[in-house]
Order: C-alpha cells, then structure tokens, then sequence
C-alpha cells in the first residue's frame, strides 16, 4: 500500500493526465485543419438512384437527380468475366429523328453505368473522347448541324475541346464550303455554328487537327448514269493547327479517286447528283496521319481503305473490302463494306495492324450481313504475294446486330489489352478480350431508335473550376421539439477523383429581412458571410449523385466540400431549409 504522499501525486498525475487528453481533443478537433485530418465521423451513405421508364416503346429508360439536371439514358451493363480496360465510356447518344433518348449531350460513364460528367452542348455532338493537345489530355467532341433528307449523312458544326479544368474553346475551319445552307430550314432554323463535317476530328503529334468537311460542286456524271450537269458532295479533309485554327493541309477526292471506284448509286437514298441532293461517291469518314509523310482514309463509299501521299495528294496504295488491292486479295473471313473508324497500329518499316469497324450493311444493301471488328496485319513494302492476314474478327455467337452506319473499332485498350466496338446507328457498346472473347456489353437505347457516332473507353481525370459541387436538402421527417431529420443529395459535375464529402452544419444568421423574413437563399447567402460551421462527419461519395441523412437544429444550415486523399477540393454553397 503506497503511502499518503505517493497517492496523491499519483491521483495529480492522474487528474493531469486527463486534463491533457481533454486538451488534446479540444486542439484536434476545434483548432486542426479539416481540410487535411482523416476525420473520425462516418455518416453512412449511398448513390441515389432514380430511373423514369417512359410508357412509349422509343424512349429509353433514363436516370433523374435532385442536385442536377441531366437526364442520362440508364445503361444496362453485362459482364461475362475477364479483366476490362480502366476508364470511362465516352458515348453520344442520339434519337434517330426519335424521342429514343430523353437527353441528348456527350456523357461520360464509370463501369458502372453510374454517371460522371454531361457536357453542355447547344447542338447535336458526335465523337466524344479524350485527346492531347499541348502534351495535356484534352475532352474532344463534335458540335453541330446533321443534314437530313434528301442528302443526309453529313453535317456542319465545330470542334469543341475541354481542359482537365473543363475551360472550353471551339474551332472551326477557314475555309470556302457550299451547301452549309443547307440546315438552315423550317425544321432546324438557324445557321450552323461552323462548317467542320461530324465524320473525323482527329489530333496529330504535330498539335494540328484532321478534319472532314463536306463541299458541294458541279460534276460530269454521265459516266456513271448521272447528269451531265450533276453534283458531288466532296467530302474535303483538312489539316488544321489547332493553336491558329490555319489550315495547314487539304485534300479532295474528286481530285485524286475515279468516280467509277463508288459502290453508292448516283440515286440511292443518299442523294441523286443534282444540286439539292449530290451524290456523296466517296465519303470519308476517318483519317489518321501516319508519320509525316502520309495519310490513311477510310472511304465508307468506296469499301476502301486509302494510303496517300502528303505532298502530292495522290495514292500510293489501296485495300479494298470485296476485291483486295495493292496487298493482294482479301484473307477468307475478312471481306468487309461500308466500313467505319480505320485505324493503323504499330506501324514499322517490315509491316503494321490495321483495324476498322465492317459495317457490312446498308439500307439498300440486299447482301447485308452483321457488324464486327477486324484487325489485319500487312507486310511492306506491299507485295501481292504477300496477302493481309485477319488475326482478329471481333463478332458475337448468336448475335445478329446490323449497324448500316457509324461505328468504331478502339484497339488494345488499357493495361488489358481489351477491344471495345461501338455499333454506331445500334445503341451497343461491347468488350472483347485480346482474344476475341466478350467481356462487356453495354446498351443504351432501342435497336435502331438511338445511335452515337462512335464509342470509346479512356481513362480521364478533370476537377471543374467554374462550378462546384451542388447539395439540395429535403426534410427526412421525425421532426423533434429541437432537431429535424433531413436528406442531402450532393454531386460535382465532371469530378472524376472525389472520395468522399465533408460534412459541415452553419448556424443560421440570426437577422430578419426587410419583409420581416429570409427566405432560404437569402438566409443562405447571409450565412456565408457571417455562419459558424461546425464539421459533423465525411460522407463516402458513391456514385453520381451520394445521398445521406443528417440531424440537425432547426437554427442550422448545410455545407459539403469535395474531398480527395484527405484535402479539400471545392465547396458547395451553403443550402438552408425553411
């Protein structure tokens, strides 16, 4: 047993002891920064989740939020195993001269189908993805104007670009186009915005831009059962340095390719080579600069893949679908028409890959067949002893998808090496494995009552800067004589790397209006200026829009901050109930 002394410096020890830890706790908690403590308090959440199923047969079913706007179509996603690419799935969903989609914009998906960022877009948009500009990622995507009837498969519009900040700029091409008149009708009134064609927008290493755009011109067509006094759409492409928006580089068709290389009727549903309905006899619908010496294009028109020659324009070789080319016949399994989106890969001085989406169905193709990807390997210098192999043919058992437009072909996505198609005028998005075998599909419409141009998997990291998260708050119930219940619905637009929400409750600015009452925001306003918050917990951010219940006095206001390895990013206003 100690004696009388020793126990009471034991028990002042002890009282000191406790005095420090409660000292310790009041420093931790009133006087750290919450920015950057890996906080104690969870509040338990979860990603909200609202679909509206419209009654009509054409409107796919799409997703609703409390703290946004956008409308998304709810994609249905199947997975069949195996390792998938990382990234977002960048789509462009349209209704095909339908309601097929309730909103149409360039949207960003996880592999969820949980939605990451919608662009405000003013005009229909193709061609959605992520590119670099200035050694910087850049979003990329199609603004414009689509023609319609009698000449459709075209339009006129800009290319807008977005930073990792979201800070946008468009750009179009100087240049002399006729028939951008066109648009200009009853039912979509107005000019276009710009005359670049919605097919291609692809960057070069060079900082410079290829674009297609569509000119209309008079054309000899007797040769091929036309008018004499007939007319083209020449589907132009041109080299843009995106940093003067100059052109740089310009090609034609109609220059360079006989018209009896077409595989489209002077009078098909396209057009009939007259001035209000041209005949589109070639159709570019991608480019890719290969070194700095050629260019490779695809020609949907001609069943055609072309190789030319920068400084003079003219061809150097072909591929052709149905009946081969400079590389001698086609490999059996590997005939392909009214292709989309070619593509060369691993390009050296004894070979290189070529991959392209085989529509392999049109309209008015009697021998239609369904849709796939393929992947050639060609020798060079180009022999024709010396064939193309297929070493990929990307198709489904059983499946029967015919997309008689648009389309994509994404090779060798990611660390797992997977290939992702997009079906173009069929709302189908698939995965395959560097084996040909499915691992995903995604759908996001009704078979033939939406389209999106083209589908791409790319990893993508942005913070916006002109806007910060949006939190609304609705009454939960179990109102008491001091607290009340609430919900909070929070989400952040394009912020790809949040992980969770920061929780702070503002008390009410105690003043009154000149009516006698604030309302909500101007209450809410007040408070920003001279509330007191008080950190109540981290809410983990799950999906698009995290959902999470608090209590709270009925003298207290609602503040979330986005947050990102323990910092900070941006805080939402300060939200206030009645």
């Amino acid at each position: 047993m100690l004696p009388p002394q020793s126990r009471s410096r034991a028990a002042l020890l002890t009282s000191l002891f406790a005095v420090g830890c409660l000292v310790f706790i009041y420093f931790t908690f009133t006087l750290v920064d919450h920015t950057r403590i890996d906080q104690l308090l969870d509040i338990p959440s979860s990603p909200y989740v609202e679909i509206i199923v419209p009654e009509n047969h054409e409107t796919w079913p799409y997703r609703v939020y409390k703290s946004s706007p956008v409308r998304p179509p709810n994609i249905s996603i199947n997975t069949y195993g195996g390792e998938l690419a990382e990234g977002f799935l960048f789509l462009t969903p349209k209704g095909r001269g339908r309601q097929g989609v309730n909103q149409t914009a360039p949207f960003a998906f996880d592999s969820d189908g949980e939605l990451v960022f919608a662009a405000n877009a003013t005009y229909g948009t193709t061609d959605f993805r992520v590119q670099t500009y200035r050694a910087q990622q850049h979003l990329t995507y199609w603004q414009g104007k689509s023609t319609g009837s009698p000449n459709p498969g075209h339009g006129y519009g800009v290319v807008t670009f977005l930073d990792s900040e979201y800070e946008e700029f468009n750009l179009s091409v100087k240049a002399d186009i006729n028939g951008i008149e066109d648009v200009d009708t009853e039912k979509k009134p107005g000019p276009a915005p710009g005359t670049i064609d919605i097919h291609e927008h692809d960057m070069t290493d060079r900082d410079t831009l290829l674009v297609t755009a569509y000119n209309n011109t008079p054309a000899n067509l007797s040769s091929m059962g036309g008018p004499e006094a007939g007319w083209i759409a020449d589907s132009l492409f041109f080299e843009i340095d995106v940093a003067t928006q100059d052109i740089i580089y310009r090609w034609s068709p109609l220059e360079h390719i006989p018209l009896n290389s077409s595989r489209l009727p002077v009078k098909s549903y396209m057009g009939s080579g007259t001035r209000s309905a041209p005949w589109d006899f070639f159709h570019t619908n991608s480019i890719q600069a290969i070194g700095s010496e050629y260019f490779l294009i695809s020609s949907r028109h001609t069943w055609s893949i072309w190789l030319i020659a920068r400084h003079t324009g003219e061809v150097v070789c072909e591929f052709n679908g149905e009946d081969g080319g400079t590389f001698g016949a086609v490999p059996e399994g590997g005939h392909f028409r009214w292709q989309h989106h070619a593509r060369a890969h691993n390009v050296t001085d004894t070979g290189f890959y070529l991959s392209l989406f085989d529509n392999h169905a049109m309209i008015q193709d009697p021998d239609s067949k369904r849709s796939s990807g393929l992947m050639f390997y060609f020798a060079l210098p180009p022999q024709r002893h010396q064939p193309p192999k297929l070493v990929k043919h990307l198709k489904v058992k059983g499946s029967h998808v015919k997309a008689p437009s648009q389309g994509s072909y994404q090779a060798d996505v990611g660390r797992a090496k997977t290939q992702v198609l997009g079906y173009g005028q069929m709302p189908l998005t698939r995965e395959f494995g560097p084996e040909g075998e499915l691992r995903m599909e995604a759908q996001y419409g009704y078979h033939d009552y939406v389209q999106s141009f083209r589908a791409f998997k790319q990893v993508w990291h942005a913070t916006p800067k002109a806007w910060g998260p949006s939190l609304v708050l609705e009454e939960a119930g179990g109102k008491g004589d001091e607290e009340r219940r609430i919900r909070a619905y929070v989400s952040w637009n394009g912020a790809t790397d949040v992980e969770s929400w920061h929780v702070f409750v503002v008390q009410k600015e105690s003043g009154h209006a000149a009516n006698g009452v604030r309302t909500p925001k101007e209450q809410a306003s007040a408070v920003e200026e001279d509330g007191h918050e008080r950190f109540v917990g981290k809410a983990a951010k799950l999906g698009f829009e995290t959902v999470f219940e608090l209590r709270v006095e009925e003298s207290e206001c609602v503040q979330v901050a986005a947050v990102r390895d323990g910092v900070a990013l941006k805080r939402s206003e300060v939200v206030c109930l009645p």
